[in-house]
């Protein structure tokens, strides 16, 4: 069973935009939340993570967030692939 990819985001953020897009040309499949419609749920991913930093992901129980878990989008990218072929073995 894979996991469920969420990727936060936020109108207007080019990072988002580019993020999103490199998933697409990859066929990750995602769900993309706005940080200001999941108001709530992005506020609690903030205190977990201690970071409001964008665009985040929360793979499973795994969050990836700027600076801390990836320095470009091609990190991010494949950190999420690493994180998925984990979940299928």
């Amino acid at each position: 069973m894979s996991k469920k990819i969420i990727v936060f985001t936020m109108e207007g953020c080019p990072w988002c935009a580019k993020l999103k897009e490199q998933l697409d040309e990859k066929g990750i499949v995602y769900e993309a939340r706005d940080v200001d419609e999941y108001s709530t749920m992005y506020d609690n991913f903030v205190k977990i993570t201690e970071s409001d930093l964008l665009p985040a992901m929360l793979i499973g129980k795994n969050a990836l967030v700027p600076q801390k878990s990836f320095n470009t989008i091609e990190e991010a990218v494949k950190n999420a692939e690493n994180l998925l072929l984990e979940s299928d073995h």
